[in-house]
């Protein structure tokens, strides 16, 4: 359609204003208009709120809908769809257009475009003062009131096209009144979009003789079915009665007729259209037919019924808002206030009505309030307080537009719509507060976790602690652990100048603020208090590493004073770590001077290589250490002598390949330390196989330190982590390379020595009777050096025994009282629970907090466990002492029931069942024994010997694993006393058993089965001794492959006369 034939049909349009009211009503905005496009140009059909320079409103458009041809496609395929510009100063189309810069100033803006058939012929469009949203109810709104504009457009411009159509037939058929022009009627008519139908009012019925084909599109029916019924067959039982009544009076009086009715299609489905029925008379005034003609306005329809549910809500929606809505004079008298003052400030609405605004507003606001009322030109936003009748003062966002007069412009009114956003505002206190405190604990975490100087990470922490929170001072001190006093570490504070380098030792947190630097620059307000806040700097392990101190004007709050709490207790961990970083590398240089001492003041290699991989392992915290030789002058086999490992974890000591096996010894033999701080991530070609085999073990990094010493052996340290990933510091390695220095000096003086007794022993063995004197004579001091020990051990085990069984005969006799008190302590609070069952919500909170239920049930139990834990000590001392008898220089008359017994509380510890291992059953098949004469100490060492040696062998066998002990008394006939009584003890095993060459040395000194570093060989040969020649007794032993081993022991319950 051209914008000329437009203008033309809407010209007499007057429902166009209505609907933009409509439209600012809906979105709640100051301006609103309505406008069409031509290909040439844009014009204003209505507005409401725009006065004057109309044509910078419809430019505005032009410069939005013109921009991009790509907007311009949308808003056209897309029908309806809105134009949506929150901020117009975000917008570069608009950003400087005069509307957005001048005042008053356009802050929003928003258009839904007006579509007929796909083609845009103008846009609704609303703009306000200030930023803002809008909800998706209003745009749905906003979208039908389009639709129903596009609507009345199109209907209008029916009207005016079947009117000029009306008008060219009637010319047509008065200049030609021929069959032919009746035809081009006939045409004419067929080619409206209206709906017409043509009735014979000469029939009784009035039936249907013609209908257009609009008739037939609008209501589904073919001519067929149409002609000869009456237009009654598409009502429905809900048409308008008063509708019908109109059609029929009409055509009774034989008059013209408009009247919307609701009809039905032939599909079923409802539809509204305008009909307007005329009748048409003959050359003799009769009326022979009538006309009518349907306009299809079911979407006008429908966006009417829309608007008026929406306007019906919005009407209710002001009425109970919960918002308070108010009409104030321009001196801020009320007028008008909603019943949402009832509950947001405690009065009734007729008690505000004629009071000032002014007599509520915090005195804080009063002077922004009288400036947004003097300078905003429209509808403006701002926050405020008023005071509740409660005198409590509440927080509001207030929405004010003005009314002006239209002839003087002035003021004469205010309509305020003001929300309560007390808790917005309170969370966004906290919430800044949160930002702070949170940036506050990133600061001291960066600075913790710095490399600087401890006084440099202090003195971060400090202003960052100022700066945060907005205090006046903050100061770190911490203890001098050598004089126990407090010294000054860091302090600032704003506006505070203060040289701690010459200062810290003389301010201490109690007399800082009476220093002359403090006051000086902070207590310039002498109105203001200082609040002094100390938190005690505390370690993991509760030890007192200083105090931090923060003044300030105001009392700090819950969340801040929970944030210092961990800034000190952070501060702590951080200065602890510091000092014990720099005990560590104290340590460190002293334990390589304390090893280095150590494997160069012995002569033994084994004892050297030994301590060397034991303190390594130690030294740097590693899961496995060990000393490699390589043994041939080829430098083609290697082999592991020396080994030390963590406890806690599974390790495994490696057996290397051939291809290994080369490629230590190149690096052995090449002085090359071989590196791998990750064994997953290894480059060296020539290294996958090694690589391959470490991660096969579980090893993550290893490190090898070549050895070479004066005679040309070679060798190695090995170093392995297998728990986590170790880069190896430069400084370790750099340690180790010092300690292996020191290995090699040691090995050569070993060396050195065992050639010089090489040669001695040469000399010495010239003599057989020296030999055997030699071999006797440390087979004697093997069992001498083992007595001692075992003596020794006696004496302090005796000690510790008697010094651990005072502390815990006291404990145990006072659980008995403690237990006492306890119960009545739970008596009195049950008592309390009784007679007090609603406790105050700080004892009820704590209640929940310590879980009183469960401690009440728990504590009787925890006593109870204490009590036999205590009764257990107890016996376990009186096993050691009598284990450990250190009056071994007479003998005694004792019960051996008794001495097996403590042996067996002793080895308890690796008896029982641990974990997945089901440990290892003891059966005890006692017989009546007299006390025998005997030294009780040297025989539980017997008894511990062959004990253990079971337990040695069970261990890592699959059950069931038996280890049975009898006693009985027997009889033998020596020759010098005939029928000697003895006491027979039978230790039997169920474990694989021995050989028979194997039984028959089990006695000798240094014959051990044990694998190497697990047994000396001398535990049976001092058993053997001290039964056969101290006790003149028996002990002998059997065994079978597969069905255990046996050992018995005899002892005379009376010593024999030749050996008394």
């Amino acid at each position: 359609m051209e914008v000329k034939s437009l203008y033309q049909v809407l010209a007499t349009e007057t429902s166009f204003p209505e609907m933009a009211d409509l439209a600012a009503y809906i979105a709640e905005t100051p301006i609103a208009f309505i406008s069409f496009r031509d290909s040439n140009y844009l014009w204003l059909k209505s507005q409401t709120g725009i006065n004057n320079n109309k044509h910078r409103y419809l430019n505005f458009v032009e410069v939005i809908l013109g921009s991009s041809e790509k907007n311009k496609t949308k808003l056209q395929k897309k029908e309806a769809t809105l134009l949506i510009i929150p901020d117009t100063l975000a917008d570069e189309r608009i950003a400087n257009h005069t509307l957005v810069v001048s005042e008053p100033k356009i802050r929003f803006y928003v258009g839904i475009p007006i579509n007929i058939n796909g083609k845009q012929i103008g846009i609704l469009s609303l703009m306000d003062y200030v930023s803002r949203s809008l909800t998706e109810k209003c745009q749905k709104l906003l979208k039908k009131l389009s639709l129903h504009i596009s609507n009345q457009v199109e209907l209008q411009r029916k009207v005016y096209s079947f009117s000029g159509k009306f008008i060219k037939l009637q010319e047509i058929v008065n200049a030609h009144p021929e069959e032919k022009t009746l035809l081009l009627l006939e045409r004419a008519i067929s080619a409206s979009n209206n709906g017409i139908v043509i009735t014979d009012n000469t029939h009784p019925h009035n039936p249907i003789i013609y209908c257009n084909p609009a008739f037939e599109k609008i209501t589904g029916y073919s001519t067929q079915e149409i002609l000869g019924k009456n237009c009654r067959f598409l009502q429905g039982a809900d048409t308008d009665p008063v509708a019908l009544s109109q059609i029929r009076q009409a055509i009774k009086s034989e008059t013209n007729c408009l009247v919307v009715v609701k009809n039905y299609r032939k599909d079923g489905t409802p539809f509204w259209n305008e009909l307007a029925i005329s009748p048409v008379r003959d050359n003799n005034g009769r009326i022979t037919n009538f006309i009518g003609i349907q306009t299809d306005i079911t979407q006008t329809k429908q966006a009417e019924e829309a608007l008026r549910d929406s306007e019906a809500r919005y009407r209710l929606l002001t009425n109970h808002s919960t918002d308070l809505i108010s009409r104030q004079t321009s001196e801020g008298i009320y007028l008008f206030a909603s019943a949402a003052c009832r509950h947001l400030l405690g009065y009734e609405p007729d008690e505000l009505v004629g009071n000032c605004i002014y007599n509520l507003l915090h005195t804080a606001d009063r002077k922004l309030y009288e400036t947004n009322i003097s300078e905003q030109q429209e509808g403006y936003t701002f926050t405020h307080r008023l005071r509740h009748k409660n005198s409590s003062y509440i927080w509001f966002e207030t929405t004010c537009q003005k009314i002006q007069d239209p002839e003087t412009g002035k003021v004469i009114e205010l309509v305020a719509v003001s929300r309560d956003i007390t808790e917005r505002k309170r969370a966004e206190v906290a919430l800044l507060e949160r930002a702070s405190l949170s940036t506050l604990e990133a600061e001291v975490g960066v600075a913790l976790g710095s490399a600087s100087s401890l006084n440099n990470i202090l003195q971060h922490c400090t202003k960052a602690i100022v700066a945060e929170l907005d205090v006046i001072g903050s100061g770190i001190w911490t203890i001098n652990t050598q004089t126990s006093q407090l010294e000054l570490q860091a302090l600032s504070g704003n506006n505070l100048t203060l040289d701690i380098e010459h200062q810290h030792k003389l301010l201490t947190p109690k007399s800082i603020l009476t220093s002359q630097f403090l006051n000086s620059e902070v207590n310039s307000d002498n109105e203001q208090q200082i609040l002094t806040n100390d938190f005690t700097l505390l370690t993991s392990d509760s030890r007192v590493a200083g105090v931090m101190c923060i003044w300030s004007h105001n009392t700090l709050t819950e969340s801040a004073r929970d944030v210092l709490t961990w800034v000190a207790s952070a501060i702590a961990t951080a200065i602890d770590r510091v000092r014990t970083q720099e005990q560590l590398l104290s340590n460190r240089e002293a334990l390589l001077f304390r090893l280095a001492s150590q494997i160069r003041d012995s002569l033994d290699i084994d004892k050297i290589l030994g301590t060397a991989v034991t303190e390594i392992r130690n030294l740097l915290q590693i899961d496995q250490c060990f000393f490699i030789w390589c043994l041939s002058a080829q430098i083609t086999s290697i082999a592991i002598t020396h080994e030390a490992s963590n406890p806690k974890i599974s390790v495994q000591t490696p057996e290397y390949s051939s291809e290994q096996i080369k490629i230590l010894s190149d690096k052995i033999r090449n002085r090359e330390i071989l590196q791998l701080d990750n064994t997953e991530t290894v480059n060296q070609n020539q290294l996958k196989q090694m690589q391959q085999y470490l991660q096969d073990l579980g090893v993550k990094s290893t490190l090898l330190l070549p050895l070479q010493t004066r005679s040309g052996q070679m060798g190695g340290v090995v170093c392995n982590q297998y728990s986590t990933h170790r880069p190896w510091k430069e400084s370790e390695v750099e340690l180790l390379q010092a300690v292996v220095d020191q290995l090699a000096i040691a090995i050569d003086q070993a060396e050195l020595y065992a050639q010089t007794r090489a040669a001695a022993l040469a000399a010495q063995t010239q003599a057989h009777h020296l030999s055997e004197a030699l071999k006797n004579l440390k087979q004697k001091e093997a069992q001498l050096i083992q007595q001692e020990k075992m003596s020794s051990l006696g004496q302090i085990v005796a000690g510790v025994a008697h010094e651990i069984n005072n502390p815990v005969n006291f404990i145990h006799g006072n659980i008995t009282y403690v237990k006492n008190y306890i119960r009545d302590i739970l008596e009195l609070l049950n008592l309390y629970q009784k007679y007090y069952p609603d406790p105050v919500a700080e004892i009820e909170n704590k209640t929940e907090d310590i879980e009183l239920d469960f401690l009440i049930e728990d504590l009787p139990k925890i006593l109870s466990s204490m009590e036999t834990g205590t009764e257990r000590i107890r016996k376990i001392v009186i096993s050691l002492r009598n284990f450990t008898r250190s009056d071994q220089a007479e003998k005694k008359i004792v019960d051996i029931h008794e001495g097996i017994d403590s042996t067996l509380l002793i080895l308890d510890n690796r008896i029982r069942s641990k974990g997945k291992d089901s440990g290892i059953e003891i059966v005890k098949e006692y017989g009546s024994l007299p006390k025998v004469e005997c030294y009780p100490g040297q025989l539980n060492q017997v008894f511990m010997n062959i004990i253990a040696n079971s337990i040695d062998v069970l261990e890592g066998k699959p059950k069931p694993r038996i280890i049975k002990i009898t006693t009985q008394l027997d009889s033998e006939e020596p020759e010098e006393e005939p029928l000697l009584k003895y006491a027979t003890i039978s230790v039997q095993d169920n474990g694989p058993g021995m050989k028979e060459n194997l039984i028959n040395r089990v006695f000798d000194p240094f014959f051990t089965t044990k694998p190497v570093g697990k047994g000396t060989g001398l535990g049976l040969s001092i058993s053997y001794q001290i039964i056969v020649e101290k006790h003149s007794g028996i002990l002998k032993c059997t065994s079978q492959l597969g069905k255990g081993t046996k050992f018995i022991i005899k002892i005379p319950i009376k010593a024999p006369k030749a050996l008394k």
